[in-house]
């Protein structure tokens, strides 16, 4: 039954809220939607959404989102907007929730990172390899075409020549997202994701060494002021006046 699992599930999350409740909504799709994510029913779609709002009563999270109009059932017109502005949002806030998780323990002074010509051909070869198979698979067009955006715009991000480590960081995690748990099952795709993220790693650890070896700009003190009247002195002082 699928209480008993839901039940049996929210006895296994960690201990911290906001990341339990990302880890309730992966695997809670898993087991009302299809591979691709899609919900193939109301039903599914029903079942989801009570089970993330009793989620929510008993866990103290981040997560804020207004449930006064939430709708009586699957029947209602407003049903469907409803649930897709809802799941939206929580799809946000597990984005940012999984980029504090993966940020370094101690955070870095530097927002920003540059990618040498090798790390960007790094990244765009990982990345085809990524299209290489999602071209491959039987995924619907639909999804195909999604994962194909989020790859264009993580690419955009990497070519730049100061790339916002927050910027990398989402649409890396936008195109994990999208790709979905069963794409992250297959090693292809697995291997060029973590070869993304250690190429971005050594990057960032370049930028960091090249900061520490580059020399301090030494402060020049201001020259001293001539005080009116001083330049006088000093002459009748060597005239003997």
């Amino acid at each position: 039954m699928l209480e008993d699992q839901v039940h049996a599930l929210m006895d296994e999350l960690p201990d911290d809220p906001n990341v339990a409740l990302i880890e309730f909504r992966s695997r809670l799709l898993a087991m009302v939607a299809d591979d691709d994510g899609d919900f193939v029913s109301d039903d599914g779609r029903w079942l989801y959404s009570l089970h993330i709002i009793e989620f929510l009563r008993n866990y103290d999270t981040d997560f804020k989102f207004d449930f006064s109009r939430t709708p009586a059932s699957t029947r209602s017109p407003a049903f469907d907007n409803w649930f897709f502005t809802f799941k939206d949002e929580l799809d946000r806030f597990a984005i940012r929730i999984l980029q504090q998780k993966l940020r370094p323990p101690k955070p870095d002074p530097s927002k920003s990172i540059e990618f040498s010509a090798d790390h960007k051909a790094e990244i765009r070869n990982c990345l085809s390899r990524i299209r290489a198979v999602v071209d491959q698979s039987d995924w619907t067009a639909r999804k195909k075409d999604d994962v194909h955006e989020k790859i264009s715009a993580l690419q955009t991000a990497v070519e730049q020549t100061w790339t916002r480590m927050e910027a990398f960081m989402a649409n890396f995690l936008d195109l994990s997202n999208v790709l979905g748990e069963g794409a992250k099952k297959m090693k292809p795709i697995t291997d060029a994701l973590e070869s993304i993220l250690e190429a971005a790693g050594k990057a960032r650890a370049s930028d960091n060494q090249a900061r520490l070896e580059a020399p301090e700009e030494r402060k020049q003190l201001p020259a001293p002021e001539r005080v009116e009247g001083e330049a006088g002195s000093e002459n009748e002082a060597a005239t003997g006046s």
